[in-house]
């Protein structure tokens, strides 16, 4: 199976999710939009990851229409798609969602409650509890968009959603491994003293950032293997 990796910003990429498809033969393609023209298809489905450019910025960044064609392609041709935090906000916006500004950033270790809907979820139905612990760094939020079912939240914002059986968005950010996360808090906007005890916070939770990770791309990618069979 073939998944084309959509990395919107280099340090950026798939991370722990890149593990979880090795471990099962799945091929992740990535494409640096900013970089090249998307590899040649077809692709069994559709990972779009994070970066710090939003949405309404495709004057100042116009490689993100070629992304937002793409999505589009995707959902019309149901192929399984999955968006992670500025991914889940183009794949909300081209399913007609609104996105912008969040009420408040979501920086660090923060709970993601799951909804009743979330239970038999193909990702998110196997986590124990009505709660995850997950990793947040993120200033824009997304609606649900019409048709989809929200599956999280927090007492921020939407947090995740399902786009009939094929699609996922989800805000916060289980692909992240503890060297990806020690640069990105390195550049957040941290006091020194928050900056230190969340860089100890995300070592120690190593272990169950692997598990959480393999659970949740786990998921999505048996929705590929099921959509790619002959």
């Amino acid at each position: 199976m073939k998944v084309l990796a959509i990395v919107n910003q280099a340090d950026d990429g798939p991370g722990l999710f890149a593990d979880v498809a090795a471990a099962r033969g799945v091929e992740l393609k990535p494409w640096l939009p900013a970089e090249a023209p998307p590899p040649a298809g077809p692709h069994d489905g559709v990972l779009v990851l994070g970066g710090t450019m939003h949405v309404d910025q495709t004057d100042r960044h116009p490689w993100m229409r070629g992304v937002l064609a793409a999505l589009e392609t995707a959902l019309a041709e149901r192929t399984p798609t999955l968006g992670v935090c500025l991914g889940a906000q183009m794949l909300a916006l081209v399913a007609g969602a609104e996105v912008g500004p969040s009420p408040e950033p979501e920086n660090g270790w923060t709970e993601v409650l799951l909804r009743p809907e979330a239970r038999g979820d193909r990702l998110l139905g196997a986590f124990e509890g009505d709660r995850l612990l997950a990793f947040q760094g993120h200033s824009y939020a997304f609606s649900t968009p019409p048709g989809a079912v929200s599956l999280a939240y927090s007492p921020v914002c939407e947090q995740a959603f399902r786009l009939g059986e094929t699609a996922w968005g989800i805000q916060f950010h289980p692909e992240a491994s503890v060297a990806m996360l020690e640069g990105w808090i390195a550049e957040m906007d941290f006091p020194e003293d928050a900056r230190a005890a969340v860089l100890a916070e995300t070592r120690s939770r190593e272990e169950g950032s692997r598990a959480t990770a393999a659970t949740l791309f786990g998921g999505f990618l048996d929705e590929v293997a099921e959509r790619a069979r002959p």
